[in-house]
């Protein structure tokens, strides 16, 4: 059977027991951002018989660039393995919006498992777009960047080459997209969460995914802290990369950039981005616009069972 989905012709290899997958994955935790899978990967990954990619995000499935690198590379993220283990597990958040991933997951991975994070999604979507105004990768009003950027999300598109992407509204549809996923996998293979609870439970959340996962419990409570890792990195880059152009004579600086076009004004974007950019309050006026935009999806995330 083939699939033809946004120009890109994939065969489709039925999911039974006769299929023979050569990719280790057998989970995905494919969204949505802003949600707190960076917690939940990091959670699980603490599991002895679930080993986590070593890269969260890796957006093999939803990126032509990264799929084109095929089997070997993708195997190679999971670097953890030891004889105990189970689950073979990778999260990127753009898949949650992208029948071209969905499509390739079903195509490549042997009876995958799929978890997914909803979060409000008036609230999910005001912190999608604070967080790129925070990167100083957005700069409009709300309202006019959510008319302007909520839907048609492109994988392949992303905002400065950063792998940060836009569509605001587009990762809020829950209504739209979760069905898409339990028609696809069948509803028995896909899970979903709630980020609160992720917050104020994380070992009661834990222990559902690994009864979903038919492993065994963790066993006791979990004492991972939030996860700031990604927030330490990108400050400590800016001021190795602001120390770094305080530094370079303007002529090797030149030189550089003859010889690299686009290191320099990387060097001079994070210099900037190295202060912080404060993000505009969202007004009640803003919040009910929102809310009447996506009123079916707090309607469906009303009726996501807590853990």
């Amino acid at each position: 059977m083939k699939l033809t989905i946004s120009g890109i012709t994939t065969n489709l290899c039925p999911q039974n027991s006769t299929f023979m997958s050569e990719y280790k994955c057998n989970l995905i935790i494919a969204g949505v951002g802003k949600s707190g899978t960076s917690s939940l990967h990091l959670y699980l990954d603490a599991h002895p018989e679930i080993c986590m990619s070593n890269i969260k995000e890796p957006q093999f499935f939803s990126m032509d660039s990264q799929y084109e690198k095929g089997l070997e590379y993708h195997n190679s993220l999971f670097i953890c393995e030891t004889p105990s283990t189970k689950v073979f597990g990778e999260s990127s958040t753009t898949y949650f919006a992208s029948e071209v991933a969905m499509h390739r997951i079903k195509q490549s991975l042997k009876s995958p498992k799929i978890i997914i994070v909803l979060r409000d999604p008036v609230e999910r979507t005001i912190s999608h777009y604070r967080w790129l105004y925070a990167l100083g990768l957005e700069s409009r009003p709300f309202l006019q960047a959510i008319q302007e950027s909520g839907y048609d999300f492109d994988p392949n598109e992303s905002v400065a080459d950063r792998w940060c992407f836009m569509s605001y509204l587009e990762f809020s549809l829950y209504s739209k997209w979760v069905p898409k996923w339990k028609e696809l996998f069948g509803e028995e293979n896909v899970l979903l969460l709630r980020s609160d609870d992720l917050k104020a439970n994380p070992t009661g959340v834990t222990s559902l995914c690994c009864s979903f996962l038919e492993i065994n419990s963790f066993g006791g409570k979990l004492h991972i802290e939030q996860n700031r890792t990604d927030d330490i990195r990108v400050q400590s880059q800016k001021k190795l990369f602001r120390a770094l152009r305080s530094v370079i004579p303007h002529p090797l600086k030149r030189s550089i950039k003859l010889a690299v076009p686009n290191l320099v004004n990387k060097l001079n974007i994070l210099s900037v981005r190295s202060d912080k950019i404060v993000p505009p309050q969202i007004s009640e006026s803003e919040r009910v616009y929102l809310s009447e935009l996506l009123n079916a999806d707090l309607e469906f995330f009303s009726n996501v069972a807590h853990v």
